[in-house]
């Protein structure tokens, strides 16, 4: 007799604003991790970030978005020993529909690429699986204090490094995360 095969569908449950046009003219805070959170992109010393040459491919890739598509500003951004966060604008398109998934997506299939040749190379360090989770942090910017907020918490992380919640030795809460989990409206896009 054959054996039966059942396969369960797990649904995920989508955390993005419910109806939300993300390819709306608009800043979107972003934050990816690096899968199973390997420090890959560098150290934190002395509260200062020293990029490996995982970092610097991330921070190329950052700066080559906007040469991909004219419809993305990258305003401010951090690359963090085991994430990255970042300020997209998305402009105002004529005939063009660019959206955070899309920007997110192009982002990490180039990093992905460039890191898996660093590898084969022997300059990066080595990993299982892919580079990045699956998903990522997504919050739309609302208005000008958030966006002051957050820009000064990604000019600020390394600093706080102690205290980010991508941190295995965090030491304690940091009250940006505090704010972000008192949204509760938004969180994990795909990519």
């Amino acid at each position: 007799m054959p054996k039966i095969r059942v396969v369960h569908e797990l649904k995920r449950r989508s955390v993005r604003l419910p109806g939300y046009d993300y390819s709306a003219p608009r800043l979107y805070f972003v934050t990816t991790c690096i899968e199973g959170r390997l420090n890959l992109l560098g150290q934190v010393r002395d509260s200062r970030m020293n990029p490996s040459t995982g970092g610097e491919i991330a921070t190329r890739a950052l700066a080559e978005l906007p040469l991909r598509y004219s419809t993305v500003r990258v305003d401010r951004f951090a690359i963090m020993p085991n994430h990255v966060h970042a300020v997209f604008e998305v402009l105002p398109q004529d005939g063009m529909c660019t959206t955070l998934a899309r920007i997110v997506q192009s982002f990490k299939a180039t990093t992905g690429k460039r890191y898996r040749e660093c590898v084969t190379n022997g300059l990066c360090s080595p990993y299982r699986g892919t580079l990045w989770q699956r998903n990522y942090f997504e919050h739309v910017i609302r208005d000008s204090g958030e966006l002051e907020m957050i820009r000064d918490y990604i000019v600020r992380n390394p600093v706080r490094w102690e205290l980010d919640r991508e941190n295995p030795q965090r030491t304690a809460i940091d009250p940006f995360d505090a704010w972000l989990d008192s949204l509760g409206d938004q969180g994990s896009g795909k990519s």
